[in-house]
C-alpha cells in the first residue's frame, strides 16, 4: 500500500475491559476492502499498543472481528488513548488525542439521535396501522400524509445541524463522511466550502480528490 512503518511521534494505545488475551487489528479503510496495517495482543490487564505503523491521514478501524470494530480518523502526529468494552467496541469506545476521531464521534452522535427520532416516528405509524384494522388505500394515504410533516421536520432539523457543524469544521477530514447523506442540490454551498477547504489542506489525498470529483 506504500504505507510507512512506525516513525515519528504517533501513538495508539489503550485499555479494554472484558478482554482475555485477544488479538486486535488496526485496519485502513481502502476500497474495496479494508487492509490490515498492524496487530497486537491485549495483555492480562486489558492494555494494548500498536507499535509498528504510522498512519497517513485517513479512516481506520480497530477490529476484533468483522462485526465488532470502532472507527477512527488518524493522522501521523496523533497520540491516541483508546478505551472500550471489547465485547462492543463500536458503541463503547472513547478516544483522546485524536481531534479528527473526536469530531467523527460527535457527527455519529447527531446521526444516532436522528435515527432514534425516525425510528420512534415509524413505530408510531406502524402502531396506528395495526390498530386501525383492515385499511383501504385512501385511509393509508391519509395516515401517510399525517406523518409526512413530522418526518420532514425531523430531517430538516437534522440536516440543518449537520450543515452548520460541517461549516464549522470544513477543514477537517472527518467531515467527508458526515456530508455523504446530504443532498448536493440543497446543500451545494456546504459541499463547495468543504471541497475548497479540504483540497487546500490535503491536496494529494485520494479521498479528497474523489470527493472533489
Amino acid at each position: 500500500c506504500g504505507e510507512t512503518k512506525r516513525s515519528g511521534n504517533f501513538e495508539l494505545k489503550g485499555t479494554l475491559t472484558n478482554s482475555n488475551g485477544e488479538t486486535i487489528y488496526l485496519e485502513k479503510l481502502i476500497n474495496p476492502q479494508p487492509v490490515t496495517v498492524d496487530s497486537t495482543v491485549v495483555d492480562e490487564k486489558g492494555n494494548f499498543e500498536f507499535k509498528n505503523y504510522t498512519p497517513n491521514i485517513g479512516f481506520y478501524r480497530i477490529k476484533l472481528n468483522q462485526q465488532n470494530f470502532a472507527m477512527l480518523v488518524l493522522d501521523s502526529n496523533d497520540k491516541v488513548t483508546f478505551t472500550a468494552n471489547l465485547k462492543d467496541l463500536g458503541n463503547t469506545y472513547k478516544v483522546q488525542g485524536s481531534p479528527e476521531t473526536v469530531l467523527f464521534t460527535e457527527y455519529n452522535e447527531i446521526s444516532k439521535k436522528n435515527r432514534l427520532q425516525i425510528d420512534s416516528l415509524n413505530q408510531a405509524f406502524q402502531d396506528l396501522m395495526r390498530s386501525g384494522g383492515k385499511m383501504d388505500s385512501l385511509r393509508m394515504d391519509s395516515l401517510s400524509k399525517i406523518f409526512e410533516g413530522p418526518y420532514n421536520n425531523i430531517m430538516a432539523g437534522f440536516n440543518s445541524i449537520m450543515a452548520e457543524k460541517i461549516k464549522q469544521n470544513a477543514d477537517k477530514y472527518a467531515s467527508i463522511m458526515a456530508i455523504q447523506g446530504m443532498e448536493p442540490d440543497k446543500y451545494s454551498d456546504v459541499y463547495k466550502l468543504l471541497d475548497a477547504s479540504l483540497s487546500k489542506k490535503f491536496p494529494g489525498d485520494k479521498n479528497v480528490k474523489m470527493f472533489h470529483d
